[in-house]
């Protein structure tokens, strides 16, 4: 295990120390960098119960993410029962491409620790940038351009058909100034 492994695994035990307190029962945070089978199934479970229709993704599409250089994805347990999903892909070298963010237990905290764990790891990492694609309100009425924002991500463009492009540069030493960012300090 080299040294961003470490920096990685201290942030995966923050994460769940945090999630724990706050949901009030064990919680386990895990990454991986391929997924099996069970795995994508699992994935595509949690998209469909997220997002709407048409922003859905197929088991194979996963996969085929999966496959792209520097993918990791992170995954919190609740329970034995998978809450929340991450997961992204290198772009270029210095850029890394957020894909996806799903927690099923909303507005406690697991969505944001999740994003600050990818926040660690590519910094470790050395990646320069964060991009993501999202709408300013889903048809759920979540907050997403907001709930970005809130982690030190700004408007960089947008484009009719893949929405709002959010980006952070990790260049600044306190990328996220959000309320929980002490949590992940380097």
């Amino acid at each position: 295990m080299d040294d961003n492994d470490t920096h990685v695994l201290d942030g995966l035990r923050k994460a769940e120390a945090y999630l724990s307190e706050r949901l009030g029962v064990p919680v386990e945070v895990r990454a991986c960098t391929t997924l099996d089978e069970a795995a994508l199934s699992v994935f595509e479970s949690l998209d469909h119960r997220a997002f709407k229709e048409e922003l859905w993704y197929g088991r194979e599409e996963i996969a085929m993410k999966s496959r792209r250089q520097g993918f990791i994805a992170f995954t919190v347990h609740v329970e034995g029962e998978m809450a929340g999903i991450l997961y992204g892909y290198e772009l270029d070298p210095s850029t890394f491409f957020l894909d996806e963010v799903v927690s099923l237990r909303e507005g406690r905290g697991v969505g944001g620790s999740l994003v600050r764990l990818l926040i660690r790891h590519c910094r470790a990492r050395d990646y320069s940038v964060i991009r993501l694609y999202t709408e300013e309100v889903d048809g759920k009425g979540r907050k997403l351009k907001h709930f970005y924002e809130g982690l030190g991500f700004r408007v960089c463009g947008s484009t009719p058909k893949q929405g709002i492009e959010m980006c952070i540069s990790l260049d600044d030493p306190h990328p996220c100034e959000g309320t929980h960012y002490k949590l992940w300090a380097e």
